[in-house]
């Protein structure tokens, strides 16, 4: 999970421009996997956003998270999409264990408000402790 999460802070340090990590993150929500319209209710609404947003942690056959995030905010729907890379594929075990430090990070966190990041935050912990 971590070396995900390093490719992804390396990838927006190597822009080095604010405008273009915007970019990097309206790219990644135009090519997030689409997000179930059966899904967009309250059960999977994140309270703490200030746009409307949903995530979805479902199973595989397996015990691994298939994690789906969407958003009315193109750049939240950008992070989500990050944060699907990380914890795709995870164990709850995996993902409850996991400190995300994409959010901590200033090339990152600098595209939302605090608001915004209350939101991120609520959605990781969500996603961490789904079963």
């Amino acid at each position: 999970m971590r070396s995900v999460e390093n490719d992804i802070l390396a990838d927006l340090h190597e822009l080095d421009d604010p405008v273009l990590q915007y970019g990097y993150l309206a790219g990644c929500a135009g090519e997030a996997a689409a997000f179930p319209e059966h899904l967009r209710d309250d059960a999977h609404l994140v309270r703490e956003c200030q746009a409307r947003t949903w995530i979805a942690a479902e199973h595989d056959g397996e015990g691994r998270a298939a994690v789906l995030g969407d958003s009315e905010s193109i750049a939240v729907q950008g992070a989500l999409a990050l944060i699907e890379e990380v914890y795709n594929g995870r164990t709850a075990i995996e993902r409850a264990a996991h400190v995300c430090l994409l959010l901590d990070d200033p090339a990152f966190a600098r595209h939302f408000t605090k608001l915004q990041m209350k939101g991120l935050g609520a959605a990781v912990a969500l996603i961490a402790s789904a079963p």
